[in-house]
């Protein structure tokens, strides 16, 4: 089962697909891969059924804690967002279904 990963393992793949399947700018798909991998190491880099709504709003909190810029908080959500929609496609993740809620309503 591919809900079995790590996080990061399925980073390679999200970096394919974001350079074959979408018309980002190289720079925006180095930060995007950047903001994947650092959330990843932030919340220990579960397995990809592990990670919780809760991880992803204990993350987004501390950007608020921290005052960080709206643009910023912007930057990191689109980077999940478009992590969590890869994996929804391309690895048919419910759990990645779940999560993307959650990004949605914050």
């Amino acid at each position: 089962m591919s809900e079995e990963k790590h996080l990061t393992e399925y980073l390679d793949g999200f970096a394919r697909y974001m350079e074959s399947s979408t018309r980002l700018q190289p720079v925006t798909r180095q930060r995007y891969y950047y903001e994947v991998e650092a959330f990843a190491d932030l919340i220990g880099n579960p397995a990809l059924k592990d990670t919780t709504p809760r991880m992803l709003q204990d993350w987004n909190a501390r950007f608020h804690e921290a005052g960080a810029a709206a643009s910023t908080v912007v930057q990191k959500h689109s980077a999940l967002r478009k992590f969590f929609s890869y994996l929804e496609e391309f690895e048919d993740s419910e759990q990645a279904v779940r999560l993307l809620n959650v990004l949605r309503r914050q």
